[in-house]
């Protein structure tokens, strides 16, 4: 299955087709590509499995922190490697990490190739208009909604 960016419309993407532990998760223009292609393994939560190195999608460094990046790394059983799809009514999910609660995201907002995964703290709510968007907290300055946090 391939999760595409509702903002970007680009999909999560293996950094170069690699098949080591590390190795940062980004995204990338959509191509149906083996590195672009996950599958979803049911446990309690979900482990994302690149179709193309076969490690697991997980979160780097202090996984704890906010914008933490992504990565892959050999599957285990740890809850940083566990993921909850949550549906909003548009058709969007908010990939949100079993150990942490925070949701995937597009660093900066980014539409570019190349750009990378991080986590965040901010969650994407549904909205009366059935739209996904983050909380109040995610909200820019200009009242600009951010959906680099929903895919499909």
């Amino acid at each position: 299955m391939a999760l595409v960016n509702r903002l970007s419309g680009k999909g999560l993407d293996e950094t170069g087709y690699s098949v080591s532990n590390g190795t940062p998760i980004q995204q990338w223009s959509y191509a149906g590509a083996s590195n672009q292609q996950w599958q979803l393994t049911p446990i309690t939560f979900y482990n994302l499995v690149s179709r193309s190195s076969g490690l697991a999608l997980d979160i780097a460094g202090d996984r704890l922190s906010s914008e933490a990046l992504a990565e892959q790394s050999q599957r285990n059983a740890s809850a940083r490697q566990q993921w909850q799809l949550v549906s909003t009514e548009d058709g969007y999910y908010a990939l949100s990490n079993n150990l942490s609660g925070k949701v995937l995201d597009v660093r900066d907002d980014s539409g570019a190739n190349g750009a990378l995964i991080q986590h965040t703290s901010i969650y994407p709510q549904r909205t009366s208009s059935g739209s996904c968007c983050p909380s109040t907290a995610g909200i820019t300055s200009s009242g600009v909604e951010e959906a680099g946090r929903c895919w499909t």
